[in-house]
């Protein structure tokens, strides 16, 4: 636990639904991925081979429309 944090950060973790913090993983990992082919792309530069690459390619993640439909997971 994050000395740092305070009572209110740790119960707003403790209660989360694990759905939502399954689909917030989920939505880092694109994030990263995406990011990692979007600078990839203009760096010229390939991943190196001691990371995990991406599962899509770059088009793939541009045809993601944004704002993504959260279905209401961030209070809306």
């Amino acid at each position: 636990m994050n000395p740092d944090a305070d009572a209110r950060q740790i119960a707003d973790v403790d209660s989360c639904p694990d759905e939502l913090l399954q689909y917030q993983e989920q939505e880092a990992i694109w994030w990263r991925d995406a990011c990692v082919l979007f600078f990839g792309e203009y760096s010229g530069m390939p991943i190196p081979p001691q990371y995990e690459p991406p599962v899509h390619s770059l088009k793939y993640y541009r045809t993601i429309p944004f704002p993504y439909d959260w279905k209401g997971y961030y209070g809306e």
